[in-house]
């Protein structure tokens, strides 16, 4: 048997800073920096977004932070149920405030299938009443669903 090296990457090239402080600290304890290209990009315009504002601004693309709550296993995945009340509360004032005729496509994407099941529950009303042809959709998936 050969043994093979591990090298550690320690820089990222991808994410802007503001993105990948979260998984650098919380899996990496800090050791990843970022590319200096990186450095100079502006801030994407969907950073942050917070549940305690109104839905009304939010933007082409959204994250949401949910300081609270706290992820539990469901089998080998996760399940957030704060999360998944935090962007029922969103998707339903999104939903109200839009005029009836208004086109609009929303995607709610998580890294785990657990929160998936939760989210397809608990978002179901809103689906349902979207109906078909009303020009507004609502879809729900993993990441990989989405790729």
């Amino acid at each position: 048997a050969s043994v093979v090296a591990l090298r550690f990457l320690d820089e990222q090239r991808r994410m802007h800073p503001a993105i990948s402080a979260f998984p650098n600290a919380t899996y990496y304890g800090g050791r990843v920096r970022d590319a200096p290209t990186l450095l100079t990009r502006p801030r994407p315009d969907w950073l942050p977004y917070s549940i305690t504002k109104n839905a009304s601004p939010l933007k082409s693309r959204t994250v949401v932070d949910v300081a609270h709550g706290e992820a539990r296993h469901d089998g080998p995945s996760l399940r957030n149920e704060s999360e998944v009340d935090a962007i029922d509360r969103i998707l339903s004032t999104l939903f109200q405030r839009l005029p009836q005729r208004a086109s609009v496509d929303v995607a709610v994407i998580s890294f785990y299938k657990a929160q998936i099941q939760s989210l397809e529950r608990a978002l179901a009303p809103i689906k349902q009443r979207l109906g078909a042809g009303a020009g507004q959709s609502l879809r729900i998936g993993t990441v990989d669903a989405f790729q």
